[in-house]
């Protein structure tokens, strides 16, 4: 999804930032978290945030 968007060099702070759950060997994101970091604008303004709270 990032490298589709053209923020795949942000992976790594997405990575940083909203964690994820390791299922066996694979790490899997909330995709709620992911779908507002790229459709806020949050990987360009740099302003992370907690959307599960909302």
């Amino acid at each position: 999804m990032l490298e589709y968007y053209g923020v795949a060099e942000k992976e790594s702070e997405l990575q940083e930032w909203y964690d994820g759950y390791l299922f066996g060997n694979e790490e899997i994101y909330n995709p709620w978290s992911v779908i507002n970091y790229i459709s806020k604008g949050v990987c360009s303004t740099g302003i992370l945030g907690e959307y599960w709270k909302e």
